[in-house]
This record gives structure tokens, C-alpha cells and sequence, in this order.
């Protein structure tokens, strides 16, 4: 298996092990047999809940007032790897009395959303899971990558070892853990990951536990198993957000050091540079603060790149930009539990394993492009159509693909979301099918692969004249530069507007080396669950959102009541039939138009009808003119159409779409202009109005699928709201308790744009 340079070191790091250290088990002194060793003080299991509890609120407090990670979301994680700690036991089996003891103490009768989830685990788990947490092994050495990933969930230092316990505890912390989408594009993956995390949860343990052990996950694929790697990256906003340091290493306003910052902290031991004593002095002369200056502002990356270099300066045959890898991963370890972001990425693997799926089927047809004019000058030639296909096969077999999650990508991907993750090519090692392989990085490496195909090829079909004339005639062409160019030219159309896209290859968004492609999450959902999609999927096309939500709510009466896949042109999600919304018209006898006249419009009119406040207009009317003022001709032009607006009462909806008329005629703006313009009036005047007001809409709105989007710990459902300019359902999204209602933009999501749903999804049974 072959690494860059940089991922040899990360794994020399991280694996290194110079003590027996476990966080299980202390070395014993011996003691002299004349003087009886003293009883040790074992705390109860209340106690050890207790402290447990206490620690949680300390670091949840500590996250929330410095702001460097979201304080949210990391302390959701921590809880959840702390009651798997307290849950699996020093011998590695799993408490089971204690369960209820940990739920009562971590979870309120009134649970929090992120938390709901967890208490559903817990009420899971009794003594038909000791059999499977035994099965739960420590990483194998040539495991590496897995053994990345727990150090960087439990902030091990070089020289401590991972242990079996560690594995299991990071399985059931993966099991009560939040987990939705986060900025990363891979929401084909997400969606069906997302099923199995909140529903079928012994199936995801034994995901869970593949990638602890082995570092992969292993499915059937045309009739043999397959391996889905991951990568040891992490997509995470932290770490270009900001803060204040002073030149001291204190945040600025507070009395805390740089290092009293869990997630530095955590990336200190990681690095191996806990015990150097000056390490925060030495980071902030590197920062260039000034010793009487004033505070400083940085990210957290570039503060992690200071420690690396500091580490490394102290640190024998080490690697600055190694360290900086493993420092960031560690980091951003605390929001992002690294079995779970393990498995999306091998799930994301899983929907490009199959000839004809996205990615790979592009893949296969530059190539067969590019050799095209090729295979009919050698048409006349015995044999030649045998070996195209031999050689299309054996080509198709000699790859696989690695999603990596934290690729950015050229720009925020169709669904406003995602700003990261795309794949990897990477070579198939025939002899440890096991391994990823070597990575194919450049248009040379993707020559070689080329190359390599051909001559196993010929191996394969014999020595004979004709054979070995083929292959070389088709040697001779891919070993020219023109071969290479018109690969890359044929992956991607828009690379054609690169002369010289060989030299120029890393500038390219999409190659067939790296390309942030796949977008079908019913490709994952087959091979996950070994059905056949195309089967069941059932597509719409609404015509505007009363048209989806209609079509939605007759899906709920007779949809399994699970998460169904569902997608539309931009985005994987999955649709909710069980969600209360649903279940409140699938349980009633109304007509579907009956019962989004009482549920959605009746509310949402005495809004619109309601007499708009001075206030509101006031809000309203002061934040469009901070989006548009840059665009318009004079404020004086502007106050005028609001002197005229406020000359007399008028309804929300008729003070909003005067609002709307005059600014598009004061900016003449064109009919794509005047759109854009409508969405962003719509989501300000839902901001403007009177909390009551708000409260109407925002519970009057329909949640119909969850987006697989968060903001904190908040989950985030697409809905149907009623619109208080238009008078007309629209299409927006919403917080999972009903708050926080958003407009979207109905052209690009719902009007005339086809959605995707399988009712039938098969999802793996709980055995």
C-alpha cells in the first residue's frame, strides 16, 4: 500500500507505542509480602455517574464560553462517550444494570432532540448485545487508518495503545451520538446512513464496529464481497472560524489559556507535545504576538499549524505538516465522532462500486472515449472486440474509490449546504484485497493504471501474435500526451477550456483522480440492504409546493412508517411519514385539501389579513434596504417608496408585495432578479413579524422530511408553510421542534423539478 509522505508519518505517530499504557490497566509495583496492600477505594456506579455528570457540565460550560468548536455539538458528543464509558465494563462487557441508572441520570423526562435518540439506544440495549460487543476487537496492526480514528475520538498520545475496550467503547459512543450531514456533499450516503443510525441500530453497531476493527466496511457486490474504506479527514468549519488570543496565550476576556481549550488540548497529546512546557509560549511567538501588543486574531488551523512546527522542532524525525494532519484531526475529533464519519465515508464508497454508477461510470467512459478512434483502426484485426471488452472489464476491476470528506469544493454544491468531500481513485491491490491500495493521484498514476489493465489483458487472454500486437498499438497510444489530454477533456467538458489540462490538472474541479461527484442515494440503499431499487422508486414532478406537500401526505398513508429514501435534483434526504404532521392527517378523515385548508392556510391567513405594525414595517423594511442599497440609484428613491408604503394601515400582505413592486421598479429588475428578490423579502418579513405571529406560521407549518442539515444540535426538516405575502403554500425548511421556519426557493426546489422516493426501502431487520 502505497502513502504520500505525509500519511506514513500521521500513522508512525499515531501508532507508535512506547509504554503498556492503557486507560484500563496500570502497571503494579511490587510490594513487600510483610505489609498488607492497602483495600482500594472502587467508587459505586452512582458515584462514577456522578463524576461523569460533573465532568460533562465543566466541559459543556468550558465549550460554551470560549466558542472556539460549537459548544453545542461537541458537548453532545462528550456526553455520549462518556456514558459509553461508564456503560462498558473493564473487562469489556457491557453493563446492562447500569443502563438504566446512566439514562435517568444523563437524559431529562423532557429530553433534548439531540438526545432522544440516545435514550432509544439505551432502551435497546440488554444481554442480547454482550455476544456482539465481544466480538469487538482492538484495530489489527496493518489496520491503520482505524487506529487513526480512535486516537482521535479518545485523544491518545503516541505512546498510548489502543486496546479492545477502547474499540468498544468507541462502537456504543458511535451508537448514541448525534450524526446528520454536516458540511459534508455526501447526502447519497447520509440518507441511508441516517436510517440505520436512528432505526436499525444492530445493523449500524456492526458497521460500527467493522470500521473499529478493520477499517472498512464489507458487502456483497455482483456475487463476491467488496471492501469501503475511509479516510483520516474531517470536514469542519471550526477551523477557519475565529478568535482572540492575547500575547500571553490567554483568550482575549477570559482567564483561560490556549490549552485549556478541549479541542487544542486534545490535538497537544495527539501530537505528542503535552509535556513541552513552554509549547504555548513558543506557539504565540510563532503567531507573531507582540509580548505588550494587543490581542491577536486567529483559527484554530493556523494555531495548530504553530504546534506542529513547535512539536516537530522537539520531536526526532518528525514532520511539521504531518503533525499539523493529526493535530487538526484530533480537533475537530470532539464535533466529529470518527466512527460515524468513518462509515460515511464508506458508505459514499459503496454508491460508486458498480460499472454504470456516477462516478465510476464516468471514469470508464473517458477512457473508453479517449481509445475510441483506437479500437477501429484495430476493428480489422482478430480478436480486437474480445479484448475491448476484456480489457473495459478488467480496467472497471483494477480501481476502487475512496470518498474523502474533506476535499473543498470549487464552490457550495447545489443543495446551499455542502462545501466539501469528493472521491479518490485508488488502485485495487489484487494480492490484500483488504487494503485500499496505492492512490492514483496524477494523469500519470492514471496513466500506469491504463497501462497495467492492458498488459493483465493480454496476460489473460494469451500470448498469441494478434493479442500482443493489440496491446501494443494500444500501449503506444496511452503512453502519448495527446491520450492524457483527451481523457481529462472527456471526464469533464468544462476542462476544455483548459489548453494544457495534463500540466494543469490540480486546477481542474472534476478529474477522474478527484472529482466530487455521486448523487443517488438508492445506489447505496441496494447495496446495503442487497435489494433492488429500481423496483420500488417512484417519481413526481409537482408543479408548485401545494402540488409536493399533497403528493407527500398521500405517500404517508401508505408509506412504512421508517425514513424512506427520497431525493430531488439537488439533494439526497429522507422523507418522514411517521413524523407527527404526517401522522396527525394520515389519522384523520378530511380530504387533503380539506385539511390543509384548516391546518395550514386558516392560521396562515389571519397573518397575512393582520394589520402590518409600525414596528415590523420598520424591520422589514430597514433590513431589505441593507441587502439592496449598493444596488439602487439613491436612498432618496428608496425613502420615498416608503413615505408612500407607511401613508396608510395596510396588511401584511399588502404592505409586503408594495414593498416588493417598488423596490424591483427601482431596480428594473429583470424577471430572474425580481425572483431572487421575492425570496429574500419572503424570509425577512417571516423574521419582521410579532413572535405570535411567527409562532402561527412556524406551527402551521408541515414537516414532511428530515434534510439530513443541522444547525448545533438541531435538526433541520423540509416543509410545507403558508406564505403570508403570496397567500399560498410554499416551500420552506424548519427546526425539528418548529421554530426557526426558512423560505426556500421554490424554481430551484419544487416548482417543476422531479423528486424520487422508494416506499419500499427493505431496510436490514433488527436481529
Amino acid at each position: 500500500m502505497k502513502y504520500t509522505s505525509t500519511f506514513l508519518w500521521i500513522m508512525t505517530v499515531l501508532t507508535a507505542v512506547n509504554t503498556p499504557e492503557t486507560l484500563e490497566a496500570k502497571s503494579r509495583r511490587s510490594r513487600p509480602a510483610t505489609t498488607a496492600p492497602a483495600a482500594p477505594v472502587v467508587p459505586t456506579q452512582q458515584t462514577r455517574i456522578a463524576q461523569a455528570l460533573a465532568e460533562w457540565n465543566v466541559y459543556a460550560t468550558l465549550q460554551n464560553a470560549l466558542k472556539v468548536q460549537n459548544g453545542d455539538i461537541a458537548s453532545a458528543m462528550k456526553k455520549a462517550l462518556l456514558a459509553a464509558d461508564l456503560l462498558i465494563q473493564a473487562d469489556g462487557s457491557l453493563d446492562i444494570g447500569s443502563v438504566s441508572l446512566v439514562k435517568s441520570a444523563f437524559i431529562s423526562s423532557q429530553p433534548q432532540e439531540w438526545e432522544v435518540n440516545m435514550g432509544k439506544v439505551l432502551d435497546q440495549l440488554d444481554t442480547t448485545w454482550q455476544s456482539f460487543f465481544s466480538t469487538v476487537k482492538a484495530p489489527l496492526a496493518t489496520n491503520q487508518v482505524a487506529t487513526i480514528a480512535l486516537k482521535g475520538m479518545f485523544s491518545l498520545s503516541p505512546s498510548q495503545r489502543v486496546t479492545d475496550r477502547h474499540a468498544k467503547v468507541a462502537v456504543l459512543a458511535a451508537m448514541l451520538s448525534p450524526y446528520n450531514q454536516g458540511p459534508v456533499g455526501d447526502c447519497f450516503a447520509v440518507t441511508d446512513m441516517i436510517r440505520d443510525h436512528q432505526e436499525y441500530y444492530k445493523h449500524a453497531a456492526e458497521d460500527y464496529a467493522s470500521i473499529a476493527t478493520n477499517g472498512y466496511l464489507q458487502r456483497p457486490v455482483n456475487g463476491s464481497n467488496d471492501y469501503f474504506f475511509f479516510l483520516p479527514s474531517l470536514a469542519d468549519d471550526d477551523l477557519a472560524s475565529t478568535c482572540n488570543l492575547t500575547p500571553a496565550g490567554q483568550f482575549a476576556g477570559t482567564s483561560y489559556n490556549l490549552l485549556d481549550a478541549p479541542g487544542f488540548a486534545a490535538a497537544s497529546v495527539v501530537m505528542g507535545g503535552q509535556n513541552i512546557a513552554t509549547l504555548t509560549k513558543n506557539v504565540m511567538q510563532l503567531l507573531d504576538a507582540q509580548p505588550n501588543g494587543p490581542a491577536i486574531q486567529v483559527t484554530p488551523l493556523q494555531i495548530l499549524t504553530a504546534m506542529a512546527q513547535v512539536i516537530a522542532a522537539q520531536t526526532p524525525n518528525s514532520s511539521s505538516d504531518a503533525l499539523a494532519a493529526v493535530g487538526a484531526y484530533a480537533f475537530s475529533s470532539l464535533t466529529n465522532n470518527t466512527i460515524l464519519r468513518g462509515t460515511e465515508a464508506a458508505f459514499a464508497a459503496m454508491a460508486e462500486d458498480r460499472p454504470n454508477d456516477s462516478t465510476r461510470g464516468n471514469i470508464n467512459q473517458c477512457v473508453t472515449q479517449a481509445l475510441s478512434s483506437t479500437w477501429q483502426q484495430l476493428n480489422h484485426l482478430p480478436g480486437a472486440s474480445s479484448f475491448q471488452q476484456a480489457f473495459m472489464n478488467t480496467f472497471n476491476a483494477s480501481y476502487r474509490l475512496l470518498y474523502n470528506l474533506d476535499i473543498p469544493l470549487p464552490q457550495v454544491a447545489a443543495d446551499g449546504s455542502s462545501s466539501s468531500g469528493g472521491f479518490w481513485l485508488y488502485e485495487r491491490s489484487s494480492s490484500s484485497p483488504n487494503l485500499p491500495g496505492k492512490r492514483i493521484a496524477t494523469p500519470q498514476d492514471f496513466r500506469q493504471l491504463v497501462l497495467d489493465a492492458i498488459s493483465q489483458t493480454a496476460s489473460q487472454l494469451g500470448s498469441t501474435q494478434g493479442v500482443q500486437s493489440i496491446a501494443a498499438q494500444l500501449t503506444h497510444v496511452v503512453n502519448t500526451d495527446t491520450f492524457l489530454k483527451n481523457i481529462l477533456w472527456d471526464y469533464d467538458s468544462s476542462n476544455q477550456q483548459v489548453s494544457d489540462p495534463v500540466a494543469n490538472y490540480e486546477q481542474l474541479s472534476r478529474t477522474p483522480m478527484q472529482s466530487p461527484d455521486g448523487d443517488n442515494p438508492f445506489e447505496v440503499d441496494e447495496l446495503d440492504t442487497q435489494t433492488n431499487y429500481n423496483n420500488y422508486v417512484q417519481a413526481y414532478t409537482p408543479t408548485n409546493a401545494k402540488d409536493l406537500i399533497s403528493w407527500c401526505l398521500t405517500l404517508a398513508k401508505k408509506a412504512p412508517q421508517e425514513l424512506i429514501p427520497m431525493d430531488s435534483p439537488q439533494h439526497a434526504f429522507n422523507f418522514v411519514p411517521a413524523n407527527p404532521d404526517m401522522v396527525a392527517f394520515v389519522q384523520q378523515s378530511q380530504s387533503t385539501s380539506q385539511w390543509l385548508q384548516a391546518k395550514l392556510i386558516a392560521p396562515g391567513m389571519q397573518v397575512s389579513r393582520r394589520q402590518m405594525t409600525a414596528s415590523t414595517q420598520q424591520t422589514l423594511s430597514n433590513t431589505m434596504y441593507s441587502m439592496i442599497s449598493n444596488a439602487l440609484p439613491s436612498p432618496i428613491s428608496y425613502q420615498q417608496l416608503l413615505h408612500k408604503l407607511n401613508a396608510k394601515p395596510m396588511s401584511v400582505k399588502d404592505y409586503a408585495n408594495g414593498l416588493l413592486s417598488g423596490i424591483n421598479q427601482l431596480l428594473k429588475s429583470n424577471a430572474d432578479q425580481a425572483h431572487a428578490v421575492a425570496v429574500a423579502l419572503d424570509a425577512v418579513l417571516i423574521e419582521s413579524l410579532s413572535a405570535k405571529d411567527q409562532a402561527i406560521l412556524n406551527q402551521s407549518a408541515i414537516r414532511f422530511a428530515f434534510t439530513n442539515w443541522n444547525e448545533g444540535t438541531k435538526n433541520i426538516y423540509f416543509c410545507a408553510y403558508f406564505n403570508p405575502r403570496t397567500e399560498q403554500i410554499g416551500f420552506g425548511n424548519i427546526f425539528e421542534d418548529k421554530t426557526n421556519l426558512q423560505p426556500m426557493d421554490e424554481n430551484e426546489w419544487v416548482n417543476n423539478q422531479a423528486w424520487d422516493v422508494d416506499l419500499t426501502p427493505f431496510a436490514p431487520q433488527n436481529t
